[in-house]
């Protein structure tokens, strides 16, 4: 039988609801208009904020070699989330208003998002 590592989930639930919102952020906020342009940071901005909330509800536990010793994660690599989060509010505040001549305001924050996710990997990485 195969030996398979116990998928701890909570480990890495930051990242995976703004890996998934940069996913519907991507997809809802693709159109031109203005509903688009209102919606894309208004949605990004709510997913940074579930993302923190998820962080902050599980500060205190600690998960030490999740995913076969890839993710530690652990009250240092949390502040690094919530300090990714937060420079991602930041970058969504100071681009609120967006570039008038393209019409693809999604794409700028999907990609916030995924940064996001990225940082909290990075910041949670048990080997590097």
């Amino acid at each position: 039988m195969i030996n398979t590592p116990s998928l701890q989930w909570w480990a890495i639930a930051p990242e995976l609801v703004t890996g998934l919102g940069a996913i519907i952020v991507l997809i809802a906020c693709m159109g031109k208009g203005t509903l688009s342009r209102a919606l894309a940071p208004l949605l990004s901005t709510a997913i940074l904020i579930g993302a923190a909330i998820v962080t902050l509800t599980h500060s205190g536990t600690s998960y030490r070699a999740a995913y076969a010793g890839q993710i530690d994660s652990d009250a240092i690599a949390n502040l690094a989330r919530l300090l990714a989060i937060g420079a991602g509010i930041v970058a969504i505040i100071y681009s609120w208003r967006g570039r008038k001549i393209d019409h693809r305001h999604g794409e700028h924050h999907a990609l916030i998002l995924a940064a996001t996710s990225g940082l909290g990997l990075f910041a949670a990485a048990g080997s590097l």
